[in-house]
Parts: structure tokens; sequence; C-alpha cells
């Protein structure tokens, strides 16, 4: 969707197993695939403030996860934790940030994972914790 100061975008992906050849499944899923996914964009310029600059925002929803993890590494002291099942929460992660831009360039300043939000993805082995909140800033000069 895009008017003038303004655009956005979604992505909503739904996917059910019926019918599974070398994929790795559990429990009637996709290991450590989720069912449901939503990613949703939306930027406004903030024309009124200043001409070129531009609010953003961005969120993300995953649904459960199921799996088992895999292989023989996975050891807690003397305890082997290869091949055993674990779900993993939906969860739902923000982000914001600001961009300006102009004949000379433009800069960036953007902060993932807003809310510091713990999560993790379902990973081939075994899930992988995702990284908390952080921030990105870039400049960028247009030489002539």
């Amino acid at each position: 969707f895009n008017i003038p100061h303004f655009t956005a975008n979604a992505n909503i992906l739904y996917q059910k197993i019926v019918y599974s050849k070398n994929y790795t499944t559990y429990d009637n899923h996709v290991n450590a695939v989720p069912e449901f996914t939503v990613h949703i964009n939306a930027d406004k310029e903030l024309d009124f403030l200043l001409k070129g600059l531009w609010l953003g925002a961005n969120m993300s929803y995953t649904s459960k996860q199921v799996g088992q993890t895999a292989g023989s590494f996975i050891n807690v002291g003397n305890e082997s934790k290869a091949n055993q099942p674990y779900e993993l929460p939906a969860s739902c992660i923000l982000d914001a940030g600001l961009r300006y831009n102009s004949s000379w360039g433009s800069f960036s300043f953007r902060c993932y994972n807003l809310f510091d939000t713990t999560y993790r993805l379902g990973g081939q082995r075994a899930p992988i914790l995702q990284s908390g909140r952080n921030v990105l800033a870039s400049l960028t000069l247009f030489i002539k």
C-alpha cells in the first residue's frame, strides 16, 4: 500500500503439514517451523516537522513452534538432551525507527526488538536464543 507520505506492507503465512517427504516432522508439524507468521511494516513521512523525515514501525508475529532436539552433542552435565520434544511459545516483536533523506544523503536510526522480548526460534538441532533489544544507526553520504 502506498500513498503520498505513507507506505505499508504486510505478509501473512499459514502452513499446515499435509504430507512430508524429506522434512523432519514432529506431532503433525514440520520440526521447528511455525504454522502462522505475520509481518507488518508501516512508514509515515513527518513532513509537517521536516520534509524527508520518516517514522517507521514493524511488527513480526510467529506462532508457537514444536520440535524435537537432535544430535548427540546436547548434554546437561552427564545427561543427554538429544531427541527431547520442545514447544516454543508464540512471540511478537516490535521495531521502530527514524529515517531522514535529503539531497546530500541519508541518516537512519532503528531500534530492533523495542521491548527487549526474550524469544527463541526453532533450529535444526535445538531452539536458538534470538538477540534482545539492539539499535542500528547509519549515515549515507552522496558524493557528486
